[in-house]
């Protein structure tokens, strides 16, 4: 292993903008990275005892007893993909901006974060094409299902089209001003999905039908974003919203937060973010419209050009 005395690497939440559920049919979606970052420092150690600690707690395990659980899943599932290759165990420092119960790509930031330490330590290079493959077979390996659209934000930050059948990863310019409001809940992904395929078991049509709707929103958005048209884009999160009604994912939590942003001037659309059935809305508007809608709810939040960054590694 390479001689130094720890190394640190940090990467950005994320929120989805458009395209849910439907990228996971190989269809692109719009995402982009935010100003709430995770930080994961790797401080070797002699033998081959692992400790991570984190606001979660700390876990002690070693190079030959790593069984995955929570709360450190996505962690274990990546130090799994290193196990042959490491010959020492190490202290993961985990740090975050932001609370994990609020969403934001929490599970996607901090894979992409401890792949990069991990690829470092193991002197393997942190390639951002190699640290999104190897964070979708630790997305696959934690949750089952998954498009790895927060990762990629994660890794390149800015404002992005993903799709993952091709994988493809394309920035976007310029950035709207957006605001982020949680529901007060979270459903995890997995059961989301579980939700949606016991709904329409007997309507596979019908499903088909919202997945195409979702995407044309997504092409048209990233039209939209390439001309600046934030009042249209507004429009395609509403009708976006629309479609997530139609696939069973928005919550009452998240209808009453979505009817009150609307009602405000200064707001083009709004919609669900992410999976649904809980965690956030996303709004787009005018700069400085958002934090008066609704403080109690309200997350501040800018878009980043700062994806996956080296903070620093320092010499023993």
């Amino acid at each position: 292993m390479p001689s130094k005395a720890f190394y640190s690497y940090s990467a950005p939440g994320s929120v989805m903008l458009l395209g849910e559920h439907a990228v996971l049919k190989g269809y692109p979606a719009v995402v982009c990275a935010i100003n709430n970052r995770i930080t994961v420092e790797l401080i070797p150690q002699a033998d081959r005892h692992i400790t991570l600690t984190s606001a979660l707690g700390e876990f002690q395990t070693s190079l030959d007893k790593l069984v995955i659980n929570p709360p450190f899943q996505f962690v274990i599932a990546a130090i799994k993909l290193y196990e042959e290759k490491l010959t020492q165990g190490f202290h993961l420092k985990i740090q975050a901006d932001f609370a994990s119960h609020l969403g934001l790509g929490s599970s996607a930031a901090v894979t992409v974060a401890c792949i990069a330490v991990l690829r470092e330590f193991a002197n393997l290079g942190v390639l951002p094409m190699k640290v999104l493959s190897e964070g979708l077979t630790v997305l696959k390996t934690v949750q089952g299902v998954g498009s790895g659209a927060d990762l990629a934000a994660s890794i390149f930050g800015g404002l992005i089209r993903y799709q993952i059948d091709p994988l493809k990863v394309t920035p976007l310019i310029p950035l709207p001003y957006i605001g982020l409001f949680y529901s007060g809940s979270k459903m995890l992904t997995a059961a989301v999905i579980k939700h949606i395929e016991q709904q329409f078991r007997h309507r596979n049509t019908e499903l088909i039908n919202i997945y195409q709707a979702i995407a044309v929103c997504a092409e048209e958005g990233i039209v939209a974003i390439k001309e600046a048209n934030w009042q249209l884009l507004g429009q395609i999160f509403n009708r976006q919203q629309v479609a997530m009604e139609k696939l069973g994912v928005c919550n009452q939590a998240l209808q009453q937060l979505i009817n009150k942003i609307i009602q405000q001037k200064a707001i083009f659309g709004v919609k669900i973010s992410g999976s649904g059935l809980g965690d956030c809305v996303v709004a787009i508007g005018n700069q400085g419209a958002f934090s008066h809608i609704d403080e109690q709810n309200y997350i501040p939040v800018d878009i980043t050009t700062k994806g996956l960054k080296c903070e620093e590694t320092r010499l023993c």
